[in-house]
């Protein structure tokens, strides 16, 4: 290792390529750490599954986004992963951690506590520097688990509804939010990272209504890009967080506009992940309330209109915006006949509470 590399600040950042609420975090995370002098590297846990067991993910994926109570009924069972993990993989990944004196771990999944709690074994407490970060305003179920497992480490909640605040403000983003005036007249609307939810189910509704959509769509079937105004988008069915590129970096998911015809040409941004992009511009993101939107909603001031959602830690979230005034339910909206002044109040409430928001960059500077 050069002097150089040796005197870098380094961060490994642990978290999971299922729930893409806690990877596309991480990955921005990266990024902005990166651009202040950090060495910084993504570790997805999916990497360190057996391999027969990694091949079953893309049809628990399918299954899960095409029935949203078996969906539901999954995260209740959430439960630690650790047999379910290739051990020699595993100690190579320890090993290297070792070699290369990693020593600062932000876990945005529970799941690595174990592990962690294993690669610290003979090493003392004080060497090593671990923060938890939960991306739900309570207890999420990879968290659940391994309560009281924390091994010394800072406890970091983005959105706290116990407080009924949002301590951190994760840019996602330098550029200033689009004031709402000058937004498109459009809504983005998706299922998150696995496409889960009642989405599908107030597209005639709001269409019927003359709401432009911004539609995230996850299979070929579900695009009809000649239908009214709407527009649809899609992740490149060939990747898989758990992939890198060829740089060795995890990368924020590519997406393409389906267009009529045509080439599908996905892209995928260095520094933010394209829904942001297609979500800045519109007046709301409509959507199950998963902690990452959050953090989308909070960066770009875009209002939050919620679906079903997920699971109890979920409904905490839509709580916490509701009450901050920073979002609505999609029954509230619609009883006010999707009305864009209630969103208008929701985007002001935010550019507020987004100001008086700390950094969450600004931790690493402590250190």
């Amino acid at each position: 290792m050069n002097s150089a590399m040796k005197n870098k600040k380094s961060v490994t950042i642990l978290c999971s390529g299922v729930a893409l609420g806690v990877y596309i975090p991480g990955v921005s995370l990266q990024y902005q750490l990166r651009k202040i002098g950090y060495d910084a590297e993504v570790v997805v846990l999916e990497n360190f599954l057996h391999d027969d067991i990694a091949k079953k993910i893309p049809d628990t994926k399918k299954a899960f986004h095409t029935n949203f109570k078996l969906a539901q009924l999954g995260q209740k069972m959430a439960r630690d992963v650790t047999p379910s993990l290739d051990r020699e993989k595993m100690e190579r990944l320890f090993l290297q951690w070792g070699q290369k004196e990693h020593n600062h771990f932000v876990v945005f999944s529970g799941f690595w506590l174990p592990l962690l709690e294993k690669y610290g074994e003979g090493r003392p407490p004080e060497s090593r520097t671990i923060d938890i970060v939960h991306m739900d305003s309570v207890l999420s179920p990879s968290w659940k688990s391994f309560r009281g497992r924390e091994l010394g480490a800072r406890i970091l909640y983005l959105f706290e509804y116990e407080t009924k605040k949002i301590a951190f403000r994760l840019n996602v983003t330098d550029q200033r939010p689009t004031p709402f005036e000058q937004r498109e007249n459009r809504f983005l609307i998706h299922g998150g990272g696995w496409g889960m939810g009642t989405y599908q189910t107030v597209l005639d509704t709001l269409e019927r209504r003359g709401k432009m959509l911004d539609i995230m769509a996850y299979y070929d079937s579900e695009v009809y890009p000649d239908k009214s105004e709407n527009r649809y988008f899609m992740v490149d069915p060939t990747w898989h967080p758990w992939l890198k590129n060829r740089e060795n970096d995890h990368t924020f998911p590519p997406v393409a506009r389906i267009e009529k015809h045509g080439a599908n040409k996905f892209t995928c941004r260095p520094e933010y992940h394209e829904l942001f992009y297609v979500g800045a511009r519109n007046k709301a993101i409509i959507s199950k309330p998963g902690g990452s939107t959050l953090v989308d909603s909070l960066a770009s001031a875009t209002p939050f209109v919620f679906l079903e959602s997920f699971g109890p830690h979920e409904d905490f979230n839509a709580a916490l915006w509701t009450e901050l005034g920073l979002g609505v339910t999609f029954a509230t909206w619609e009883k006010s006949g999707f009305s864009d002044d209630i969103l208008h109040t929701c985007h002001s409430n935010l550019l507020k509470i987004r100001e008086s928001t700390t950094d969450f960059i600004g931790n690493f500077l402590e250190y």
